[in-house]
């Protein structure tokens, strides 16, 4: 329980925080959530019955820090801390990343260091690889495993999410990040790579992408993914082209419910 740094509220009837159910749209009242971070539930103590200026209301902490981000800013009499921040701060395995509103963040900050020593060990990592970073967001993988290879290339389409990697990579000279879409720049590179993380939306990668990941002949490959059934179509497509499954490990990163995150390593056949 209370895993959760990031909150999205729907606002009703007088400024009233709660839930919206996607398909038959009924609103439930919410005054604590026991999936979020206390933090969290602090704060919506204090704006339930005083949000009335917007429709839908966002709430981001750090696990780690004591820094938050509250959309949209708020100007209500009985609020009495500041809103409307544009990012927040947040430590992971002793580095800091800021992630601004619109940028993706796991929601689950243990978990993800977790994950993110998990896909270092699987990969075997020995310190002269060439990795790409595919749909890089603010830079976590990007950052962290900066240590472990010769140099990094971090792709990423969202330009928030590569301001936000920017700022904090100033003392990481090998890692080098590319705005774009992962399909498009992988065909672009000209260098030989070793090693490619794939953490895509829960669509699951582009076709294109795969095409490319293919064409690139890396020697391993990590993917991660949030959906299953993405997951196995796009395996599926790596498995045709000449990699093997080495491991499969899934990550209770979203504890009382049915998500699941997976990690699959593969390995490219002689």
């Amino acid at each position: 329980f209370n895993y959760r740094n990031h909150a999205r509220f729907t606002v009703r009837f007088g400024g009233q925080l709660g839930f919206s159910n996607r398909i038959t749209r009924r609103f439930v009242r919410v005054d604590e959530c026991m999936l979020m971070d206390s933090k969290i539930n602090s704060f919506l103590s204090q704006l339930q019955d005083n949000s009335s200026e917007t429709t839908n209301l966002s709430i981001r902490v750090g696990a780690n820090t004591d820094d938050y981000l509250i959309q949209p800013e708020l100007s209500g009499p009985d609020i009495d801390f500041e809103t409307g921040q544009k990012w927040y701060v947040e430590n992971m395995l002793n580095r800091e990343f800021r992630v601004a509103s619109p940028s993706f963040f796991q929601v689950n900050t243990k978990q993800a260091e977790f994950m993110i020593n998990l896909v270092g060990d699987k990969l075997g990592l020995n310190g002269d690889e060439i990795l790409v970073d595919a749909y890089a967001g603010v830079g976590v993988f990007a950052s962290l495993l900066s240590d472990r290879v010769r140099k990094v290339i971090a792709v990423e389409e969202s330009q928030a999410a590569v301001k936000d990697a920017l700022f904090g990579l100033n003392d990481l000279h090998n890692v080098h990040y590319i705005q774009g879409k992962t399909e498009e720049i992988l065909e672009e590179l000209e260098e030989k790579i070793d090693v490619i993380i794939l953490d895509p939306p829960r669509t699951g990668c582009h076709p294109q992408a795969i095409a490319s990941v293919l064409s690139a002949k890396p020697n391993k490959i990590a993917y991660v993914s949030c959906d299953p059934p993405s997951l196995a179509r796009d395996l599926d497509m790596l498995v045709q082209g000449g990699y093997q499954i080495d491991s499969v490990d899934p990550i209770d990163m979203f504890p009382q419910t049915y998500h699941t995150e997976c990690v699959a390593t593969l390995s490219r056949n002689n």
